[in-house]
C-alpha cells in the first residue's frame, strides 16, 4: 500500500482568523459511510456547534453526507478563527467516534478555502446545500436530515444567497 503523505496548509493560521469565511471538505477514512443515522450525526453536530461558538464562529450551513462532512464557517469577531475551530471539531468528533462509532475514522486531513468574494460565499452555500440532490439522496433540499446551520438560519442564508443572484447584489 503507498504511503499517505500529509497535506500541508498552504496558508498561515493568521489567513483563517477574523471576519473570514472558510469551505472545509472532511471525508472519513476510507470514504466509510458513517453519517446515516441520527445517533452518529447530532452529537457532532452539537461538537461543531461547541468548536464553531467557542472560536466566535458561525456556520452559515452545513452537510453531513454519508462519507464526508461540507462545512462552511464564518469569524464573527477578529478573535474568530476558522481553523482552529474544524481543528478543534475534529479532534473532539474523532475521540468520540473512536468510542461510540469505531468503523468511522476521520482522514487525516481536509479541503479548505478561503472565501475572498461574496461569489465564492454564494457558491459554496449553493454547492453544500445541492450536495443531497447531486448525489442522489433526495429531490429536494429540504428533505435531507443532516443539512443545516449553526449560529444563524438556513433558511435566511438560502433566501440571501438566492436573492442576491436575482438581483445581482450580496451583502
Amino acid at each position: 500500500m503507498a504511503e499517505v503523505r500529509a497535506k500541508l496548509h498552504r496558508l498561515p493560521l493568521a489567513a483563517y482568523q477574523g471576519e473570514k469565511a472558510v469551505s472545509f471538505t472532511c471525508c472519513l477514512r476510507d470514504r466509510k459511510r458513517g453519517f446515516v443515522n441520527a445517533e452518529i450525526v447530532n452529537p457532532l453536530v452539537q461538537m461543531l456547534s461547541e468548536a464553531a461558538n467557542k472560536y466566535h464562529c458561525i456556520v452559515p450551513v452545513y452537510c453531513f453526507m454519508p462519507d464526508h462532512l461540507h462545512a462552511v464557517l464564518r469569524g464573527t469577531s477578529p478573535q474568530a478563527n476558522a481553523k482552529t475551530a474544524i481543528d478543534a471539531f475534529k479532534s473532539n468528533s474523532g475521540l468520540w467516534l473512536c468510542q461510540n462509532a469505531p468503523f468511522c475514522e476521520w482522514q487525516l486531513n481536509y479541503h479548505d478555502h478561503v472565501l475572498r468574494k461574496s461569489e465564492d460565499f454564494r457558491n459554496h452555500v449553493r454547492y453544500v446545500a445541492r450536495n443531497p440532490i447531486r448525489a442522489g439522496l433526495v429531490h429536494e433540499m429540504t428533505e435531507y436530515p443532516f443539512l443545516g446551520s449553526i449560529g444563524c438560519d438556513l433558511s435566511e442564508v438560502l433566501f440571501d444567497v438566492e436573492e442576491s443572484e436575482r438581483f445581482g447584489r450580496f451583502q
